[in-house]
């Protein structure tokens, strides 16, 4: 596939994708391209992950992910 050679020969740790993955979608990518991959929306969460500080932000963060995961 030419995301996956691409990927290889970039060495890319993580392909980001510009929208919203089913999870057969999701699953299918990670078997074929041989590192982590993103739809838009873990990636937005991934960094309000990284800056959340407060309980409250992470909690938020909490509810956000699991509204997200649920229908996987």
């Amino acid at each position: 596939m030419e995301v996956a050679s691409l990927v290889q020969n970039l060495k890319a740790d993580v392909v980001v994708v510009n929208g919203f993955l089913k999870a057969n979608q999701s699953n299918h990518l990670v078997n074929i391209i041989p590192c982590e991959v993103l739809d838009r929306f873990e990636m937005i969460l991934k960094i309000f992950e990284k800056h959340a500080v407060s309980p409250e932000a992470k909690l938020q963060l909490q509810i956000a992910q699991q509204k997200y995961e649920f229908p996987k």
